[in-house]
């Protein structure tokens, strides 16, 4: 399971719209289920996401770090179906609940997992992998700062592949600066087997990956689930590359200079007379609204599905705590740092009170 902070809300929406159309859910176990769970980023106004990716063993056994060398054996619990639940039993005594829908997937109440194709097959095409991490821009009415990391890997269908990087750094709305840069990481020869993915380089080296993919299936693009995280079938960055002249990075000003750029831009010293304010979303179902102090430097988050409150999370100047699906644990010191960080991004951000 990996954490990715701050994506763009867009690409989110369509991250649910393409997952629920595009992966096939056999009624079946065991077997590899997938999705992302979303959560509102505190006082940024961006999203936080998770990719969640679950192996369920035929001896009852699970794992969710397919991130992980040892994932095929690594045991971190047992799970049971009862009735028309699964429970996740964590050997650490931590447990979770999913419901096994009519279609064979499993609902967590704030996000849903997609059963993989086990075929040993990797469509032909080019996997997009994109995070994007930054502050501002939606719902906050701020510039948006940020960078991204997008991974490609293009697989011909007749056992070669070729993998390149590219990073971008952004800052939007005044025009202040940003950059691209492109490296190619190799090419060689792939195989899947028993959703182990090998890759041999051409230098000689080898790499292995964990490696789950659904087909395209109507309209919806193929996509696959590698290391744990999810990749898209994009376009090939060879097509691309014609397309657009790539830049190198550009001289970027001072963080003092972005700073006082930012607040001039969007109010001043007016800025700093807002006290609280409060953003409201909806993804995939789910219903979010967070309601924020500015002065006393606490929020509340409070998640809804279908109308029923499955989640609530408060955190403050001495503290903070997590209600979810009806149990309560206090914020730890993690979670805290995340919250503190915010106080740097989004409409904190521009806040003379927090930053000055």
């Amino acid at each position: 399971m990996k954490q990715f902070r701050y994506l763009a809300l867009q690409t989110l929406i369509l991250f649910t719209t393409v997952l629920s159309s595009a992966c096939q859910s056999p009624n079946s176990f065991p077997g590899v289920y997938a999705g992302v769970k979303l959560s509102l980023n505190p006082l940024g106004g961006a999203m936080n996401r998770t990719d969640v990716v679950i192996l369920l063993r035929k001896d009852k056994t699970f794992t969710d770090q397919l991130n992980k060398k040892d994932w095929k054996t690594a045991v971190r619990g047992k799970y049971e179906i009862k009735g028309a639940d699964l429970h996740l039993l964590y050997s650490n005594g931590n447990k979770d609940k999913y419901t096994i829908t009519k279609g064979g997937n499993l609902d967590g109440g704030n996000h849903v997992l997609f059963k993989m194709d086990l075929d040993n097959s990797v469509p032909k095409g080019t996997y997009v992998f994109k995070f994007i991490s930054g502050s501002g821009g939606i719902a906050t009415g701020t510039t948006y700062i940020g960078s991204s990391t997008r991974r490609n890997l293009s697989f011909d269908g007749a056992g070669n592949f070729t993998t390149d990087k590219e990073s971008t750094t952004i800052i939007a709305g005044d025009n202040i600066g940003g950059g691209t840069n492109t490296n190619s990481d190799g090419s060689g020869k792939y195989s899947l087997k028993d959703g182990v993915l090998t890759l041999k380089y051409g230098n000689g080296n080898t790499t292995t990956h964990s490696f789950f993919a659904s087909p395209a299936s109507g309209k919806s693009k193929a996509m696959a689930v590698i290391d744990g995280s999810f990749y898209f079938m994009g376009e090939d960055d060879k097509k691309r590359g014609s397309e657009e002249k790539k830049q190198p990075n550009a001289k970027l000003p001072s963080a003092l200079e972005i700073f006082t750029n930012v607040r001039k831009l969007y109010g001043g010293q007016a800025l700093d007379n807002l006290k609280t304010y409060t953003i409201k979303a909806e993804l995939g179902g789910i219903q979010l609204t967070s309601y924020n102090d500015l002065a006393g430097n606490r929020f509340r988050n409070e998640m809804f599905h279908k109308g029923r409150l499955i989640a609530v999370e408060q955190i403050g100047p001495d503290g903070g705590w997590l209600w979810n699906n009806g149990k309560k644990t206090i914020s730890d010191k993690q979670r805290l740092l995340e919250a503190k960080y915010n106080d740097y991004i989004g409409v904190s951000y521009v806040y003379k009170g927090l930053n000055l």
